[in-house]
């Protein structure tokens, strides 16, 4: 995952330098051409970062539920020991 994410950001770096050049030369046809691929390339990795960005996040909300099931049944566990006397 995280060799994901430095993959990520590196292609978006290399993107983003790559659109500035080709905006820097919007007389060429060719340049012109290029920044439009460059673009869409840059906003389909967005959309894959935010795709793994929701992934995680939806990962951590299962945990965050599981974690309180287990604290919930702990704190009932407990309440079931004081009050059996």
């Amino acid at each position: 995952m995280s060799d994901d994410l430095a993959h990520c950001k590196a292609e978006l770096r290399r993107l983003k330098a790559e659109i500035r050049r080709y905006e820097r030369e919007p007389d060429r046809a060719s340049g012109k051409l290029l920044l439009l691929v460059a673009q869409n390339a840059l906003k389909d990795l967005i959309k894959h970062m935010r795709g793994q960005q929701a992934s995680i996040k939806n990962k951590r909300s299962r945990s965050t539920k599981a974690n309180q099931v287990a604290n919930a049944y702990s704190q009932l566990n407990q309440f079931r020991k004081t009050n059996k006397g």
